[in-house]
């Protein structure tokens, strides 16, 4: 079955209040710049998406500090038709705390069928022609999905540190995340739909681990969290929203404290690592990223499982295929300027890029499988876990290097992570 991917609308809007700056290769930025993206698109994962993103920077009244920003607001209002809705709202300071920077966030995402293929990678088993209408083992559209309501309210602070300017930080970050979880809405999924693109009333994949046990009845209906971090970032990168050299390292440990009486404590680490090197001036960048994340200790509940797949991490893979108690990934970007220019004192650029994606569970996330049926065990303990690879190109166009429409389409390497996917947001994954 195809999985075209198509990217309906490209609206870009800008608007520029108070700028005065100086008309040359690079215009000085002042006041006030607003970036907005009505979005249509669509990927496998989450259907046709529409909805608008967008982005207000303040560069200050002289701006003397461009590219960098004093303040920016960011708002993201999405829906798709596959019921994945997302409200974010993010705010970032650069000049709010002295020798420091603060972030916050409020966001909600309700994904009404939000994608589910077991643990560990390779280790569950996976056949597309189970979710795939007119297949001969087709059980449900929804067989791999269920229903997630995540709403995460964030405040991060970061402090320089030995007198190096922003090259050293402490980081300090608190977050309060609830999360819902239950069986896909199947009566408001088959509303409108013929009889041959509507759901039985089966089992999904979510409901059989519920049932043979694997997912714990204290963990199924999801919980809350109250998670305290600590760490270090060290930054020495040129322009942080489009490097083209230096490093960025991050080192976190966090705690979260279970608010629901069910849930278990749990402590977490976070490591990255990214470099950019530039291989012809002004032209072309070299970038990579590799990042680790894994739980310390063991009973985590399956739904604040580390994963990995998808826009953020492994481009055209399913989303979350990758799901277990730890992940690594890594990620290398050629990108190429193809041109920059300055139009009405606002400084426009384009450019285009390739990647490779890569990633792996590391930490496996333990279940106790003795209530699965014998002929089933196979979907618990199918393939040993390996490299999931994935490539693509990307396009990006930016206004006033903050505002940066990213267009990134990925393609699967091995047909037990999927076929393909677009995906159209802001920035550079890295």
């Amino acid at each position: 079955m195809s999985r075209a991917l198509l990217s309906v609308c490209f609206v870009f809007i800008t608007l520029n209040v108070f700028g005065q700056g100086k008309k040359d290769s690079v215009a000085k930025v002042e006041g006030w710049s607003f970036g907005g993206l009505p979005v249509i698109a669509y990927n496998q994962d989450f259907g046709l998406q529409y909805g608008v993103i967008g982005n207000v920077f303040y560069y200050g009244d002289q701006g003397i500090r461009y590219p960098y920003y004093d303040h920016s607001i960011y708002l993201e209002l999405t829906n798709t038709t596959l019921g994945d809705r997302r409200i974010i709202l993010r705010y970032d300071a650069r000049e709010l705390i002295k020798e420091g920077r603060f972030r916050a966030e409020l966001a909600q995402r309700l994904t009404s069928y939000r994608p589910f293929y077991g643990f560990n990678g390779y280790q569950s088993f996976f056949n597309d022609d189970f979710s795939t209408s007119g297949s001969d083992a087709f059980i449900s559209p929804l067989f791999y999905a269920y229903e997630q309501n995540r709403i995460n309210a964030r405040a991060t602070i970061e402090k320089n540190l030995f007198g190096q300017g922003k090259k050293y930080r402490l980081q300090t970050e608190v977050q309060l995340t609830y999360m819902g979880i239950q069986a896909p809405d199947r009566e408001q999924f088959n509303k409108g739909k013929s009889e041959a693109e509507q759901a039985p009333d089966t089992a999904t994949l979510y409901d059989q681990y519920v049932q043979w046990g694997i997912i714990p009845d204290k963990h199924k209906a999801g919980g809350t969290y109250a998670q305290f971090a600590v760490g270090g970032v060290i930054d020495t990168r040129d322009i942080e929203p489009y490097p083209s050299k230096g490093v960025f390292e991050e080192f976190m440990i966090n705690y979260g404290l279970p608010l629901s009486s069910e849930a278990e404590h749990v402590v977490s680490l976070r490591l990255i690592h990214r470099h950019y090197q530039t291989l012809i001036k002004d032209r072309l960048v070299f970038a990579h990223r590799l990042q680790y994340r894994s739980f310390l200790n063991s009973n985590t509940p399956f739904y604040i499982l580390q994963t990995l797949g998808g826009a953020d991490d492994i481009r055209g893979i399913k989303f979350s295929r990758l799901m277990g108690d730890g992940v690594f990934g890594a990620n290398a970007e050629l990108r190429y300027k193809v041109f920059s220019m300055v139009i009405f004192n606002q400084n426009i650029y384009g450019a285009l890029s390739t990647f490779f994606d890569t990633g792996i569970v590391t930490r496996a996330h333990q279940f106790d499988s003795n209530q699965v049926p014998d002929a089933f065990t196979t979907w618990v303990n199918q393939d040993a876990e390996s490299w999931h690879h994935s490539a693509g190109i990307g396009v990006r166009g930016s206004l006033n290097q903050n505002f940066i429409v990213a267009f990134d389409y990925g393609r699967a390497l091995d047909e037990r992570d999927g076929e393909s996917a677009l995906y159209i947001s802001l920035g550079w994954l890295f």
